[in-house]
């Protein structure tokens, strides 16, 4: 997903992101808490370190994590 320069500096994209979308931590809990199988992360910030937010989904989610990715077919 490509993300316009004036998104990633606009104050209510900020917000937003901040206050709305789980992290990448708090996706793992959620997942983990309701016993899925896999997980599939979509829509991460660029600012988002792929490496990371796998590392930090996995400490508590021990299933399938997935990033997401245009065209991405799960079967």
């Amino acid at each position: 997903m490509q993300w316009s320069e004036s998104a990633l500096t606009n104050p209510t994209v900020q917000i937003f992101t901040e206050s709305v979308l789980p992290t990448t931590t708090q996706a793992g809990q959620i997942a983990a808490e309701a016993g899925v199988k896999r997980l599939v992360l979509t829509h991460l910030s660029p600012s988002v370190n792929e490496t990371g937010a796998l590392a930090d989904v996995r400490q508590h989610h021990q299933g399938e994590v997935l990033l997401g990715s245009d065209l991405l077919v799960i079967e």
